[in-house]
Parts: C-alpha cells; structure tokens; sequence
C-alpha cells in the first residue's frame, strides 16, 4: 500500500478513536468515564499495521495534549493527560502497538482469525489496567488496592464486551479490506 493511504488510514483512527471517545459517561462510584474510545483502540490493534497503530493513538494523545476537544466529554489539554484517567489514555499507544504486535505474530497459525482478536485484543487490558491503575494511585494518593477496586475492576465486564465486540467486528472488516486490495501492508 502507498504511504499516503497508510498515514491517512492511520489518522483515521485518531479520528475514530476521537469520535469513540465521546461516547462516554460518568459511573457514580468510580473517578473513571466510561468511554467507547477504548473500543476505538482495540479496532486499530485488531486492523493497522503495529506502527501506524501506534502512531494513531499518538496522534489521538497529542491533538488532545495540544488542547483540541478530542478526550471523553469533549475535553483536551495536558491537564486531562495529568489528571486521574491520564495513565489511561497514555495506555492507548502501548495497547494499540501490543495488540498490533500480537496480532501479527498469530496470524500465521492455524487458529481463526477471530481467535487470533481475542487474544490479542485481551492481552492488551493489561497495560490499560496496569498503567491506569497505577496513575490513578500517585494522582488520587492512595494504595495500589484501592486503586485497581475503582478503576480497573469494575471495567473488567465491560471491556470483555468491548473485546468481543471488537473482534467480531474486525474479522468481516479485515476481510473485506483484503478483497477489496485496500490491505495494510506490515511495516
């Protein structure tokens, strides 16, 4: 594929993962936003290539730095990455890149393809629960418990939903950006 198409797929979802994340709400016993824009990440995991992956969700990180409404609730600044979802949203790249790279090493195995989702699309709750689990511990000072019972713990049955979906959705799309000769090529 042309490098043109491929940076322009590649802002295309840091637009989806924009749009995504404004699909969001509050849950009354957590600091965190319940936010679609996860599933935009798993998407982009389960579709580009591992480095246009992860620069999509640079991208998305840095028009939001820079102060475009692109974070849940139509928020944006350093002060959003610095505040108690931070370690979230710093996630994007590493789950994206990780559930790129995973993807990538399953997909010469006999497995389905849908298979293949999964388990790369699961792998990568581990640095967004690890790294927004850990952030939210320095920025809302408390301990590491505490932490993981209000921000990751309640989100586990969501987010396997969110993987599910996600990798439901990616296979028929995979396959059909494949037999349209539109596919990424892995770089």
């Amino acid at each position: 594929m042309k490098r043109t198409a491929q940076i322009t797929i590649t802002a295309l979802f840091a637009a989806l993962t924009a749009v995504f994340s404004q699909i969001s709400f509050p849950i009354p016993f957590t600091p965190i936003v319940f936010t679609m824009g996860v599933m935009a990440v798993y998407l982009t995991a389960a579709l580009l290539p591992k480095w246009y992956a992860l620069l999509a969700q640079i991208v998305y990180l840095l028009l939001g730095a820079i102060g475009l409404p692109v974070y849940s609730g139509f928020h944006g600044g350093i002060g959003t990455l610095l505040g108690p979802t931070g370690g979230y949203l710093m996630a994007y790249p590493i789950m994206a890149l990780l559930g790129a790279w995973l993807r990538e090493l399953l997909e010469n195995t006999p497995m389905p393809r849908l298979i293949q989702y999964l388990i790369a699309l699961l792998a990568t709750l581990i640095p967004c629960y690890l790294l927004g689990s850990l952030w939210y511990m320095q920025v809302g000072q408390v301990d590491w418990i505490t932490s993981l019972s209000l921000t990751a713990l309640p989100f586990i049955p969501i987010d396997a939903v969110k993987v599910v979906f996600s990798a439901l959705l990616a296979v028929p799309v995979h396959a059909a950006v494949r037999k349209s000769g539109f596919a990424a090529s892995r770089t």
